[in-house]
C-alpha cells in the first residue's frame, strides 16, 4: 500500500551510506566516483553484445524451468515419466519395497464429450502413474457419450512419492490413433483418500453398482465412477519388518 514511500526512503538511505563512503574514503571524491560509473556504463554497453547470447540462454534456462509443467502440458507429456529414476532410487539402493500394489476398478463414464461428428464414440481408457507402463483397457464400440466399463487394472503406487499423480484418460479410438475425451488427475494424497473412501464403501460383498463406487467430474466434461482399493501380496514366510525381509529389499 506504500510502495512509493518505501522506495523514496530507501533511495534517501542508500544515497547517505554513498554520501558517507565516498566522503570518508581518503582516495575518493565525488568527480572520481561519477568518472568510474560512466567508465563501467560505457564498458557494460561496448560488451554487451558479446554477453547476449549468454542472456539469452539463461533466461530460456530460468524460463523453461520456471514453466516447466505448463510446457510438458502443452507437449502432452505431463503424465508420462520419460526417465524412470529418481534420487530417491539412490537412496533406497534401487528397491522396490516401497511401492505396494493397488487395484483400479473402472465402472463406467456418463456425459462424454463427441469425438468426431460421423461416427459414435470407441470407448477405451488409458492409466498412467509413474514408474507403471501404460495400462490400457479394451475398446468398447459404438459406445456414444456413456459406457460401461466393468475392468480394473493393478498399479504399483509409491505413496510417498508426492510428484507422481494418477492420470485416467478416457479416449477415442480412431482409424488412426486415438483422440482424448477426457481425463482425471489425482494426486497421491487423493489417491489415498479415494482408498479410504473405496473400502468405506465396500461393507458386503461386492456388486457393480453406484454405491460401490466414487463418482469424480472429468476433464471437460463427463463423470467417471471408480473405486481404488488395496492389494494384499503374499510376503513368503517372512513377516513385515524381519531382519530377513530388511537384507532381502536391498
Amino acid at each position: 500500500m506504500h510502495l512509493p514511500a518505501f522506495y523514496f526512503v530507501m533511495a534517501f538511505v542508500n544515497g547517505g551510506i554513498m554520501f558517507l563512503i565516498v566522503t570518508w574514503m581518503p582516495d575518493w571524491d565525488f568527480v572520481t566516483y561519477l568518472k568510474t560509473l560512466v567508465k563501467s556504463f560505457a564498458w557494460t554497453i561496448g560488451h554487451l553484445l558479446k554477453f547476449a547470447s549468454s542472456i539469452v540462454l539463461i533466461i530460456v534456462f530460468g524460463f523453461v524451468v520456471a514453466f516447466k509443467d505448463r510446457i510438458a502440458l502443452l507437449l502432452g507429456l505431463d503424465h508420462q515419466t520419460l526417465f524412470k529414476f529418481k534420487f530417491r532410487d539412490c537412496m533406497t539402493c534401487f528397491s522396490s519395497s516401497r511401492f505396494r500394489a493397488i487395484e483400479l476398478t473402472l465402472y463406467k463414464v456418463e456425459d462424454l464429450p463427441a469425438g468426431g461428428v460421423m461416427s459414435a464414440n470407441n470407448i477405451f481408457m488409458e492409466v498412467w502413474l509413474g514408474y507403471n507402463e501404460a495400462m490400457k483397457t479394451r475398446v468398447h464400440n459404438n459406445a456414444g457419450s456413456s459406457c460401461i466399463l466393468k475392468e480394473a487394472v493393478q498399479l504399483n503406487f509409491d505413496e510417498e512419492d508426492e510428484d507422481d499423480n494418477l492420470v485416467i484418460f478416457i479416449k477415442n479410438q480412431k482409424v488412426v490413433g486415438g483422440g482424448d475425451l477426457a481425463r482425471l488427475e489425482l494426486t497421491p494424497q487423493k489417491v489415498k483418500d479415494c482408498e479410504v473412501q473405496s473400502l468405506q464403501l465396500a461393507r458386503g460383498p461386492f456388486e457393480w453398482k453406484e454405491g460401490y463406487f466414487i463418482k469424480h467430474a472429468l476433464i471437460p466434461r463427463g463423470y467417471l465412477w471408480f473405486r481404488i482399493v488395496p492389494i494384499d501380496e503374499e510376503r513368503g514366510n517372512y513377516s513385515p519388518g524381519s531382519i530377513v525381509n530388511d537384507l532381502t529389499t536391498c
